[in-house]
């Protein structure tokens, strides 16, 4: 008699385990089927893209985003594009993908040292 109130003893525990258990895989699986909710959505791209819908306006119309250096940025233009093909210290190029809003960056917000930012 004593083995069989060990195996019911036994069986109750593994009943209370696998009860325990099948409540915490449902509960994994709901929070699994929970629906993704996207709330906010940024992008700066050159070309003046600032906003998911002005980007996809953006690339349906076929625009370029290619542009002249930004005057703002405290970058030695007249240096930068001297140089030419060939040349030293200079850029070859006269345009290129700029984002002509980034002087605009908070980099205090994001804890960036205005050097670092520069």
């Amino acid at each position: 008699m004593a083995q069989e109130e060990k195996l019911f003893t036994y069986l109750k525990r593994v009943t209370a385990d696998l009860q325990r258990t099948r409540e915490q895989l449902s509960e994994v699986e709901g929070r699994q089927r929970e629906p993704i909710a996207v709330v906010s959505m940024a992008c700066r791209f050159p070309g003046g893209a600032d906003n998911p819908d002005a980007l996809w306006d953006f690339l349906a119309s076929g625009e370029d985003g290619v542009s002249g250096f930004p005057q703002d940025r405290g970058w030695p233009l007249a240096d930068l594009t001297h140089g030419g093909p060939g040349g030293s210290g200079g850029s070859s190029a006269r345009e290129g993908g700029f984002l002509h809003d980034a002087a605009d960056f908070d980099a205090a917000l994001f804890g960036i040292s205005p050097r670092e930012a520069l």
